[in-house]
């Protein structure tokens, strides 16, 4: 018979080894798939109000292969945790705590509805059933709420001030030298600039998901949105595993060579790989070989003119880091962008930098062009869409037909108007930008290219007219201009007198008296009316951008003359005499105030 007691600690020893075992290849496990979930990120702030409080978004991309990075459960509470530190040189990574953030959304980065067969692994947080699609990267949208105003205890000398966020790790499937390295971002904000007035960073509103073709052109950009017009730089940046810590890159990649390339590594696109610093626009073709994943960080500093100075200040600066994936995919060419007019009259040539003149309306369309035919009939078909950056200012982007019935008469290849009149108080030296991107209905990974497009409105002239109408005998006007940074390239001043000297063409006022001087002498009395046309500096091939003022002007008698239609100078006097030429003596005179109010007679 067997002890009893002998067999509780047979058995005992036998479950306490096996809860070691699990317990070992748990830790085991958790090491592995810590090393797997984080894929990137996207940091922005709002400002709230003038007395330094900030709205933080944190983004956080996470590979659905991973482990989770909240509960999985549908609609669940989650937070994460920034820190706050200083970043001038006085107070250098001084910790001034911490921000709290909650969880706002989580959605599919990818979700590719035209392709419901390519459903990806995601179930963002078990709200959708996942499909078997990979990659597949899920996006985690954080917030919360900062002062960074004198209430803060952050001291006045400290204007830059860092928000930077940690965790481990990052996606063992990295081949380019950063596999399971930590994971960390930052932003700065210069709070000095940013609460007066109150400013805000640029969102980026192109989701990241890359996954390039081997052998086929790669066209991206992130869609940043300044919602203060401010000047954005764009440039590659070092992926951080730490505060000032790069992660580590195997040759030949780098963070400015962060993915495969063909031809020169600086060469001009479909060559080399770049970052445009004017717009952001990444491009490269990779070179046709076999899966890669590798990491790239983009950073973007924000500048501002100082009204005063008119020296550049910088404002913030934010990053999007990202991993990409280089896979061999199905034959298929991605679309590709052609504007109407093209470049230079070329119409296979698009046109991405455009110019107008403040108040004045700019159209062009913008068709996805596709070359690809899936025999034996059937042809890819496009997809148009925009980041929406100037809609805030008027901006439209359309499509040229009824979408309702695009399934039935077409088109195949999309075909949208973008039309912009931008208010005269928008010109400026600096360019403004939106970013189009186009799919093609390619599964189950879509052809994508993605383009910005700049418009650089032309200011019109503010003017201020003085009017020098003390001196009776020497009449004369002043229009003087009050503009900043340009100068008239015309001017032309229109005069007409009452009944106006002008004659009327198919409507438009033909003037007889034109002068190109600012100052304007009347030797006649009388009503006048004064056009002023100024032309400014304004886009290369055109006459400028030209602007109206009009004035209406009352002169006096400058010989102080009594005629049937008499004017005195301001402050002077003026004796009337009268001579009847009928009737009996003694006569009565009478005054009539616009021949419609008749005043009490006197005696002269």
């Amino acid at each position: 018979m067997i002890n009893l007691i002998q067999l509780f600690k047979v058995r005992w020893k036998t479950a306490f080894r096996i809860s070691i075992f699990l317990a070992l290849a748990g830790v085991m496990t958790a090491q592995k798939v810590s090393a797997t979930h984080v894929v990137g990120s996207d940091i922005s702030w709002r400002c709230i109000n003038s007395s330094g409080q900030f709205e933080v978004t944190l983004v956080l991309y996470r590979d659905c292969q991973g482990i989770p990075l909240c509960t999985q459960t549908c609609g669940a509470a989650c937070s994460y945790t920034m820190q706050l530190r200083g970043a001038d040189p006085a107070c250098n990574n001084t910790s001034y705590g911490n921000i709290s953030l909650s969880l706002i959304s989580v959605r599919d980065v990818n979700p590719n509805p035209r392709c419901p067969n390519a459903k990806s692994i995601c179930n963002n947080m078990s709200c959708v059933t996942p499909g078997t699609f990979t990659p597949g990267v899920e996006r985690y949208e954080f917030r919360g709420q900062v002062n960074l105003g004198p209430a803060s205890g952050i001291p006045p000398t400290c204007c830059n001030v860092r928000i930077s966020y940690e965790l481990c790790c990052r996606n063992n499937a990295i081949s380019t030298g950063s596999a399971s390295a930590n994971f960390y971002t930052e932003a700065t904000i210069n709070r000095c600039l940013s609460t007066t007035p109150c400013t805000s960073s640029p969102t980026l509103h192109n989701d990241p998901f890359a996954v390039l073709c081997s052998g086929q052109p790669f066209v991206f950009n992130n869609g940043a949105v300044d919602p203060d017009l401010d000047s954005l730089a764009y440039s590659f940046a070092p992926s951080l595993a730490g505060a000032g810590a790069s992660v580590p890159y195997t040759p030949p990649y780098s963070f400015d060579r962060p993915m495969p390339w063909s031809g020169p590594a600086n060469g001009q696109f479909p060559a080399g790989i770049s970052c445009s610093p004017v717009n952001g626009d990444i491009m490269n073709t990779p070179a046709a070989g076999g899966k890669i994943v590798g990491v790239m960080a983009v950073q973007v500093q924000q500048w501002r003119r100082n009204a005063t100075t008119g020296v550049m200040e910088l404002v913030g600066t934010t990053r999007r880091d990202i991993q990409m994936w280089l896979r061999v995919c199905d034959p298929n060419n991605p679309p590709n962008l052609r504007t109407v007019p093209g470049l230079n009259g070329n119409p296979l040539a698009p046109r991405t930098n455009w110019d107008v003149c403040a108040g004045e309306q700019l159209c062009f369309d913008i068709i996805a062009k596709d070359t690809d035919f899936n025999p034996p009939i059937v042809s890819d078909t496009t997809y148009l869409s925009w980041n929406g950056a100037l809609a805030g200012f008027g901006a439209t982007f359309l499509p040229n037909y009824v979408p309702a019935q695009r399934r039935i008469v077409g088109p195949r290849e999309d075909n949208f108007r973008f039309c912009w009149t931008p208010p005269e108080n928008l010109g400026s030296p600096l360019p403004y930008y939106f970013t189009v991107r186009a799919d093609d209905s390619r599964c189950p990974l879509p052809g994508t290219i993605t383009r910005a497009f700049s418009v650089r409105v032309f200011e019109r002239a503010s003017v201020n007219i003085k009017k020098n109408d003390e001196r009776c005998n020497n009449w004369t006007v002043e229009y003087l201009k009050n503009i900043s940074r340009q100068t008239f390239t015309n001017t032309v001043w229109s005069i007409a007198r009452e009944p106006f000297d002008y004659a009327m063409t198919n409507g438009a006022r033909t003037f007889l008296n034109v002068q190109k001087t600012p100052i304007l002498r009347f030797t006649m009395p009388g009503k006048y009316l004064v056009q002023l046309t100024v032309t400014m500096p304004g886009p290369v091939g055109t006459p400028g951008c030209a602007k109206t003022f009009f004035d209406t002007l009352t002169i006096v008698n400058p010989l102080g003359i009594a005629t049937r239609d008499t004017f005195v100078c301001r402050g002077g006097s003026l004796t009337i005499t009268g001579q009847a030429s009928s009737g009996v003596p003694p006569y009565t005179y009478r005054w009539f105030n616009n021949m419609k109010d008749t005043l009490p007679g006197m005696e002269l």
